[in-house]
């Protein structure tokens, strides 16, 4: 039997490659996103429900997608369920009798749910979480949950983009799961888990050489290839900004720094190292990046282009790496004590803030709500207006 420990560090090893980080950035959610019928507007932070324990066995919260009216969320054994947006009622569940045919959800659009299992990528109904297709798919371990997470599932312009079963870059028709179109891997290594898609263009980070390339969605093709100071585990599209960051890799030597590349050109704009004992995580939009620094006890914010700190907020507790979202016009982060919080992107001060009933794991912004998960009672969720 897998304990709490266990379960909490192997949740901070997939948070800490930019998985859950990555979750609301990378999945193209339907436009018919389910928000609670109000007649007042709520003041900002109020809770509008709270779902414990919707999971089987007691297992806890690992991936959340918003799947149009429907949150798909992912367990730690591989089991996916669906919950009604705007109730947190359970609409469905798919669960497995084995973790090694388990899925981690990681993207969402036009009704389907995108997840990744033991080698394989698969596309799910969010109306019913029946299995519409599956691939192979490389990065991904034959175990549950994966140890090592070096995949990426980013949906963007009507083509799911993942590493596929040689170590290519694929482009899939979202329907069927087919390929529209391949990129082969750097003679020398493959590709990271970092992913990123704007305006018809996903940028993948490289591992050797450390890069960012840039390709068309549509096609595959190439646009720009730079070097980078670091293999980014993170990628962020911000503006004309592309920021990324590492976290540590026991396979490869992922470097330290932060870093920002002209997304037009690829040319190096800033690079630094923010955080000597740890690696850092980062999130951002519009003009700004915003640092988790000091073990995640403090949070810069930067300008995208320059790098140059426009403020610094200092907290009582760590922010837990993953959690600090920016979304909406408002900066989310998640904390070891149990609080959640909501900054102001220009100055960092507390806009609202909430206790859950434990150490905050995940935190998903929809259109109009935010979603957090937290780790004690395990699989507890919370639906809060922004």
């Amino acid at each position: 039997m897998t304990g709490p420990r266990e379960i909490l560090t192997r949740r901070r090893a997939l948070v800490s490659f930019g998985v859950l980080a990555g979750l609301s950035g990378m999945g193209c959610a339907s436009s018919k996103a389910g928000t609670p019928a109000v007649t007042v507007r709520p003041r900002p932070g109020t809770l509008l429900w709270r779902r414990s324990q919707p999971l089987v066995d007691g297992q806890s919260v690992l991936g959340v997608v918003l799947a149009g009216g429907v949150l798909c969320v992912g367990d730690e054994f591989g089991n996916i369920y669906g919950l009604d947006a705007a109730t947190g009622k359970t609409l469905w569940r798919r669960t497995f009798s084995s973790n090694a045919s388990g899925y981690l959800p990681l993207a969402a659009a036009d009704g389907r749910m995108f997840a990744v299992g033991s080698m394989r990528v698969a596309a799910l109904s969010a109306a019913t979480g029946q299995q519409l297709w599956s691939v192979p798919a490389a990065g991904v371990e034959p175990s549950f949950p994966p140890q090592l997470p070096t995949y990426f599932v980013v949906c963007t312009n009507g083509v799911v983009c993942v590493l596929g079963a040689d170590g290519d870059v694929a482009g899939l028709d979202p329907r069927t799961g087919r390929p529209i179109w391949r990129y082969p891997p750097p003679v020398s290594a493959g590709f990271a888990a970092g992913a990123a898609a704007d305006n018809g263009v996903l940028y993948v980070a490289e591992i050797s050489p450390r890069g960012v390339t840039a390709l068309d969605v549509r096609t595959g093709r190439p646009r720009w290839t730079t070097p980078t100071p670091s293999v980014a585990s993170t990628l962020l599209v911000l503006g004309s900004v592309i920021a990324g960051t590492p976290t540590a890799s026991p396979s490869y030597d992922a470097g330290q720094l932060t870093f920002a590349l002209d997304k037009a050109t690829g040319r190096p704009l800033w690079r630094e190292n923010f955080d000597t004992q740890t690696y850092g995580s980062i999130a951002g939009e519009g003009d700004r990046v915003y640092v988790q620094l000091d073990s995640g006890m403090a949070i810069d914010a930067l300008a995208a282009r320059s790098g140059a700190t426009l403020w610094q907020q200092t907290f009582p507790s760590s922010s837990i790496p993953g959690t600090t979202v920016a979304a909406g016009g408002r900066l989310y982060c998640g904390f070891q004590d149990g609080v959640v919080r909501a900054l102001s992107p220009a100055t960092g001060a507390d806009v609202w803030q909430r206790t859950t009933s434990g150490e905050v794991f995940s935190v998903t912004p929809g259109p109009r709500i935010i979603y957090v998960s937290d780790a004690f009672p395990p699989g507890t969720i919370y639906a809060i207006w922004p």
